[in-house]
């Protein structure tokens, strides 16, 4: 191709309106249209794009808008463009024989059509801005669900990701508006090409998605291409109804040929039908339900379809797509006396929530699978006897039923708290592949608190193909659960999120969801999700209550009380919205205001009402209300009187102990775990009562057990953090906050922990870290004031960890304040301050064996060895944890004569403490008083080995080293002892001159 010559040929014409011009004249445009007639000399580095003579589809390139003619080829179509200087010389306008000019085409028959009266594109060195080009977005056509089969059709890859193509909606080829007012101004004119025929028709492919054109990629595949494709996708379609009719259920294999028309009219064959589909409804799982609708459907039998469509709907559902499905099926006219259409249409009442056309509508029914309908209808009821009955006669209908055996243990579960877990886990082991068995033994295990099965449990299901979105959200909501009440808060946020995002519309998912994120204080996160949720069901009652009470947990006061009046409104609300009051006047301040709303709700039966009236008001009145409604509530032996009777029990005991009666607190926190023996919070109170008593063994057993059954339970870190810190196990300790120190969103009991493990692993700076972090979120947190006092005391700092230490003001005399203020007074100097301070702890805590150690040593101090002997005792006997605590027993013994009981004590203490240098000391200076100067001599070598420098009782142990070594005849020991001595030791040391002396005779000896 070249370009146009500057002077036309003989007998020109104008390409666009066929003017004919006259001979031997020169034109730079047509005087009649204005087109250019010449093409622009050639510039190094300018692009030369060919001009396109046909636009076959939407989203070609712009080169042409000409029409095409019908002998176009395909191969003709793309014509690359050319960069000006770098072409061939040969195909350059410059070049040697080359022409000068070139034909013009000849005009067109539509020349002067309307579509043909825009100027063709140019070529400009001018830098233009070619118009944006919006095509509409596309719209999926509306899906019926009466033709899928399966809800999972909905996830299928779009076909741009199986092949290589991209896909476009269909446009029209004028809809593109471009502005051509700087194309006209143009002067110059591009090159056309001649004209090509059409390309062949683009297959349409025949889909239940909206309809989609495949626009190739440049360059334009030929026909054997197109072939090709059509080819693989219809290998891939083949493939995917491979694998969802014979591959997922091979029973379907069972129903093929001629049986399926015979069906339809054979007695026999309907009868084979219908229990080949009760077969597989009685397996119940996801996979024989999908076989089941396979089976229906090719044997035509919409009835067959809709139950199995229902089934999956409420087995493992929500599923809106195969609930409409159903809906779909069942509108066809069935006779009056159909017993089986009555069946199914009440499976589909008891799915639409409609219970009472259910019944009317299973009650002149007799098949097998009614007694099962029926027992679903009277477990949602709560009329658990009739559930039982109907759940036994389904099973002796049909034995192998599943359904009717997990309404079976539905049933029994409901009704009785107390019903044992050993059959339904024992029949979920045995049958993995039954989720349905498996999530009604995770929400059994959730309600009685075993949290650590319960995560086990769930990590370990898998989604089952084919089970809808709400299905899993409805998962991940208990993962949430279980993740917040082992105080994983990050996880549980993680898993909400995730589940609102698969079911956004879910009552259910929305509603546990936003629970949890509450309860983890993501507050804007959860008004966002709920603002969402109120504007598409404005009447949601329980949405409503999840505003007020986040406006409660956000201070929000006005916010709070516009959704109390509105919750007043609505007499299902109405005790709720009185409880909220409560809560808001104590918000405000009003504590009268609140206390009083509280007790009318708490009189309705209200129990939150009432654990806060309790808390309010700790006396003999709130005990009587509390013990009278746990009295109604303990009449009621079904399952949903559980957690109403653990919060009762355990607000009995808080106000026992606010009221000093303590040992009956724990008498009440015995009775409810003999009642229900899986109740952590009970458990953990009571560890936590009894834990600094003589019970205290009994406290860690419970401590232990309550992290046994939960992996992790709010209020449970704190306490059983500092019995591990008191016991020395920080290996222990290590392993229990393990889980939670990457979480950003842990609480403050999570984080007192870590810094304790810190502190105690003499990482000062990461405790001082941690404990800066907790005050800062929590500025009266008098637990971080108090860890703050201890890491100042432990970087020397007594002065700036006392006035720490006055902004620790627990709600009650602690024994680890008196601890720490007795150990700042001891550090300043002040042992007489110091030790009514450890008596104090020690009395507060006797099992606060560190206090009872510091009180023994303060005394022998203060030189009452005989009490110093007595007190250390006591912590010797009950503890080997102090390894010191021997050594200050036998220094006691020691100080009052008696050298064999303080050589034994010391022993133990070397044995304990092999480093522990001071023990090595006394030991020696006892054994030389008991003139063993041979083991003493080695007792205190070890001592004055392993002793730092600037330790006090250094110089004495050198000398008392050379008296031993002199005594046991190693002079040469004992003279480098008295050398050590004489320049450690003071100038005034009262053994200076003996050790002057002994020198002076050790030298002359021979």
């Amino acid at each position: 191709m070249v370009d146009s010559p500057a002077t036309p040929p003989n007998s020109p014409a104008c390409r666009k309106c066929a003017f004919v011009f006259e001979a031997g004249m020169t034109f730079e445009r047509c005087p009649n249209c204005g087109t250019p007639t010449q093409a622009p000399p050639e510039e190094p580095g300018r692009v030369i794009l060919p001009r396109l003579t046909s636009l076959p589809l939407p989203g070609t390139p712009i080169g042409s808008i000409r029409k095409t003619p019908a002998n176009t080829t395909l191969e003709g179509f793309f014509v690359p463009p050319t960069l000006v200087g770098d072409r061939p010389p040969s195909e350059r306008s410059d070049a040697a024989g080359t022409p000068t000019s070139r034909p013009l085409p000849s005009p067109l028959p539509e020349a002067g059509s309307g579509e043909d009266d825009l100027p063709a594109p140019v070529s400009t060195t001018r830098p233009f801005t070619l118009p944006r080009i919006t095509v509409p977005p596309r719209v999926p056509a509306v899906i019926d669900s009466r033709d899928l089969e399966n809800s999972a059709e909905l996830d299928l890859p779009h076909l741009s990701e199986m092949s290589q193509i991209t896909s476009r909606a269909v446009s029209r080829s004028d809809d593109v508006d471009v502005d051509l007012a700087d194309i006209k101004a143009e002067t110059r004119e591009l090159p056309t090409q001649p004209d090509a025929p059409l390309p062949p028709p683009r297959p349409q492919l025949q889909s239940r998605r909206a309809t989609v054109v495949l626009t190739p990629t440049t360059p334009e595949p030929g026909a054997l291409a197109y072939a090709g494709l059509v080819g693989l996708f219809a290998a891939l379609v083949a493939s995917f109804g491979f694998y969802y009719g014979y591959g997922r259920a091979q029973e379907v294999s069972l129903v093929v040929g001629s049986y399926a028309a015979k069906v339809l009219s054979d007695p026999a064959a309907i009868r084979e039908r219908d229990e080949r589909l009760a077969a597989l409804f009685d397996d119940d799982t996801m996979e024989s339900y999908l076989a089941a609708m396979a089976v229906a459907e090719q044997t035509e039998d919409p009835l067959g379809r809709a139950e199995a469509a229902l089934r999956i709907h409420l087995r493992y559902g929500p599923d809106p797509v195969r609930a409409a499905q159903a809906k779909s099926w069942l509108t066809a006219n069935f006779p009056r006396d159909d017993l089986r259409a009555a069946r199914i249409r009440a499976l589909a009442a008891i799915a639409d929530g409609d219970p009472a056309l259910a019944q009317r509508l299973l009650a002149t029914a007799a098949e097998p699978g009614v007694p099962l309908y029926r027992g679903l209808l009277a477990l949602a009821a709560g009329n658990h006897a009739a559930a039982a009955d109907y759940a036994s006669e389904a099973m002796s209908l049909r034995p192998g039923d599943q359904a009717a055996r997990w309404l079976m243990f539905a049933t029994e579960l409901a009704k009785d708290r107390r019903a044992t877990l050993d059959a339904l886990r024992d029949a979920a082991d045995r049958q993995p592949h039954r989720p349905a068995l498996e999530l009604l033994l995770v929400d059994a295990l959730i309600a009685r608190g075993r949290l650590a099965e319960a995560r086990k449990r769930l990590e370990a299901q898998v989604r089952e193909p084919g089970v809808s979105d709400m299905h899993q959200a409805r998962v991940l909501v208990r993962h949430a659960r279980v993740a917040a009440a082992s105080v994983e808060v990050s996880r549980s946020v993680y898993l909400a999120d995730e589940a609102i995002k698969l079911a956004p519309r879910d009552p259910e998912v929305v509603h546990g969801s936003l629970r949890v994120l509450i309860e983890a204080d993501e507050l804007a996160r959860a008004q966002q999700g709920l603002t969402a949720r109120l504007r598409e069901a404005p009447d949601d009652l329980a949405a409503q209550i999840l505003q007020a009470e986040l406006a409660l947990r956000a201070s929000n006061e006005s916010a709070a009380l516009k959704a109390i009046e509105k919750l007043a409104a609505e007499t299902p609300t109405l005790i709720e919205s009185t409880f909220l009051r409560g809560r808001l006047a104590l918000l405000t301040g009003h504590g009268d205001e609140a206390a009083d709303h509280f007790k009318d709700a708490a009189k309705a039966d209200h129990v939150r009402a009432a654990v806060e009236y309790a808390r309010l008001r700790p006396n003999v009145d709130a005990l009587t209300l509390l013990e009278d409604l746990e009295e109604r509530r303990s009449r009621d032996p079904t399952e949903s009187a559980r957690a109403d009777l653990r919060a009762l029990a355990l607000a009995q005991a808080n106000v026992l102990v606010e009221m000093g009666r303590r040992d009956a607190a724990v008498e009440i926190l015995d009775t409810a775990l003999a009642r229900d023996c899986d109740d952590n919070a009970a458990q953990l109170r009571r560890g936590v009562l009894v834990i600094d008593t003589p019970r205290s063994d009994a406290g860690r057993v419970d401590l232990l057990a309550v992290h046994e059954r939960t992996g992790g339970f709010a209020g449970l870190l704190g306490p059983l953090s500092r019995l591990y810190i008191r016991s020395g196990d920080l290996r222990a300790l290590e392993a229990l906050v393990q889980p939670h120190l990457s979480d950003v969103r842990a609480p403050d009991e999570v984080v007192l922990a870590i810094a304790r493990l810190r502190l105690a692993q003499a990482a000062v700076e990461a405790a001082e870290s941690l404990t800066d972090q907790i005050l800062l979120r929590s500025p009266d947190s008098w637990e971080g004031h108090l860890l703050k006092a201890k890491v100042l005391l432990e970087r020397g700092e007594p002065g700036l960890a006392q006035g720490e230490l006055r902004l620790s003001r627990p709600p009650q005399p602690q024994a680890d304040v008196e601890l720490v203020a007795g150990k700042i007074a001891e550090r300043g100097g002040r042992l007489q301050d110091a030790l009514p301070a450890y008596r104090r702890a020690h009395q507060l805590a006797p099992t606060l064996h560190e206090a009872g150690y510091l009180y023994g040593r303060a005394l022998l101090l203060l030189g009452r060895a005989q009490e110093a002997v007595t007190e250390l005792s006591a912590v010797t006997r009950a503890t080997d944890a102090f390894p010191a605590a021997f050594v200050a027993l036998g220094q006691a013994q020691f100080e009052r004569g008696n050298f064999e009981e303080a050589r034994r004590q010391l022993q133990r203490a070397v044995a304990l403490a092999p480093g522990l240098t001071e023990a090595h000391y006394w030991l020696g200076r006892c054994e030389h008083d008991l003139q063993l100067d041979a083991e003493a001599a080695v007792s205190l070598g070890r001592a004055v080995r392993g002793a730092a420098p600037g330790t006090p009782w250094l110089p004495d142990a050198h000398l008392w080293l050379a008296r031993a070594a002199e005594a046991h005849g190693d002079v040469a020991t004992s003279r480098t002892a008295y050398e050590e001595f004489l320049r450690l030791a003071p100038a005034a040391a009262p053994g200076r001159r003996e050790a002057e002396r002994a020198l002076a005779r050790l030298v002359r000896t021979p």
